[in-house]
């Protein structure tokens, strides 16, 4: 029984990352998902703002001065949230201690978005993870 759960559990949070994930706008951001926040575990929030970060086609991440694509920032949020381990237990302490800026030099991290306007991280992902959580 464990193991169906868990499966079950696997496929559902799959499917649900697929579904965000398909919800990408041609602008580059992503469009409301139809996920309730009040659903989602705050794992799960954080998985949704790693997938966001992601999703920003044409976005540009500036860190420690060098520019990485949205697919190499999601990579470096993710690498960075595994090695917090357990210390980070929700969405918010994921943005104010992960992603928000580097732990080396303590830059700000920053998106420069397709059309060119660049936000810093903190600010984009603090709006997205409102959005959700509404």
């Amino acid at each position: 029984m464990h193991k169906l759960f868990t499966f079950t559990f696997a496929l559902l949070l799959t499917g649900w990352s697929q579904q965000v994930m398909a919800q990408q706008g041609k602008t580059g951001g992503i469009k409301p998902a139809t996920v309730s926040a009040r659903k989602l575990t705050e794992d799960q929030k954080i998985e949704h703002l790693i997938n966001y970060i992601r999703g920003l086609e044409g976005a540009t991440f500036i860190r420690n001065g060098s520019e990485y694509s949205a697919k190499a920032a999601a990579e470096h949020l993710e690498l960075k949230r595994k090695n917090a381990g357990s210390r980070i237990k929700t969405a918010r302490q994921f943005i104010d201690n992960l992603a928000s800026e580097s732990s080396m030099s303590g830059k700000k991290y920053q998106i420069r978005m397709k059309e060119g306007k660049t936000y810093f991280s903190r600010e984009l992902l603090l709006k997205e993870l409102e959005r959700i959580e509404k």
